[in-house]
């Protein structure tokens, strides 16, 4: 189930071609599959921060070690973000693989696919726990310039690099189909940098107003080229994530911090 900081955080999204001018999300930031205990710790840590501490859509005392986990968590595929130049991790997202029916937002709402191209009985994804940490966790780091933050550090940036780095995982994996529960505005501005997405169910409250929404991942990007020329070209860097697993080890700092 996406998360989206704030309204405002959201209507961002629409300026990120015109800012990808003069950033490139490759340059300053990159994305893991968290593979490793490590980095899954680092995964369920950035959840803590915003889903328990932050928005308290979760109760922090339920989790003492400052990792917010659920039983979904066995059968998902965990995503981290790293800002390059600080070290800071400060996005995460996660895909819960299932087949439709045990999706968890199968459990808040009924999801209408007769309709459509059915997934029925294929393995599907669904985007889950997508949260960025607030620019000030940058601007108290001595390596980045807080004049800088306005170009390299919107959530859009990050929320858009988790996108691209979950839709190139479902294709690796022969995963075509992804679900999110996400607000109808969200919905329509990812329609707007050429992101398709199709409602499968009415609107449930869940955490404010959303609805079931199902994306093609090889068949819904075919417009972004016309409506976001940029950040299709972002989409069509590669590598879009790397396994942690494979990597050297990092030594800037594994923790993460919240700054409100």
């Amino acid at each position: 189930m996406i998360f989206v900081n704030s309204v405002r955080t959201a209507l961002l999204v629409t300026f990120f071609a015109l800012q990808m001018e003069r950033t490139v999300f490759d340059d300053r930031f990159e994305t893991f599959v968290a593979d490793t205990s490590v980095s899954k710790a680092i995964h369920y840590n950035l959840r803590y921060q915003i889903y328990c501490l932050q928005k308290r859509f979760e109760n922090p005392d339920a989790f003492p070690d400052d990792q917010e986990t659920d039983v979904y968590d066995k059968n998902s595929v965990h995503f981290i973000v790293r800002h390059r130049e600080s070290g800071h991790w400060v996005g995460a997202m996660r895909l819960i693989l299932s087949v439709p029916a045990l999706l968890p937002l199968a459990r808040l709402c009924s999801l209408e696919i007769d309709t459509i191209k059915s997934p029925h009985g294929k393995l599907v994804a669904e985007a889950s726990r997508l949260c960025v940490l607030p620019a000030p966790a940058l601007q108290l780091d001595r390596n980045v310039k807080s004049a800088d933050l306005p170009d390299i550090f919107h959530p859009s940036y990050v929320s858009l690099g988790l996108i691209r780095a979950a839709r190139e995982y479902c294709l690796t994996h022969d995963i075509r189909f992804s679900f999110f529960l996400v607000t109808d505005q969200l919905a329509r501005i990812l329609r707007r940098v050429g992101m398709e997405i199709n409602a499968v169910g009415p609107s449930i409250q869940h955490r404010g107003l959303r609805r079931p929404y199902i994306h093609d991942n090889i068949e819904g990007y075919k417009r972004m080229r016309e409506k976001s020329p940029l950040v299709y070209e972002m989409f069509q860097a590669s590598p879009p994530y790397k396994y942690y697993s494979k990597i050297r080890p990092i030594r800037a700092s594994q923790t993460v911090q919240l700054f409100l």
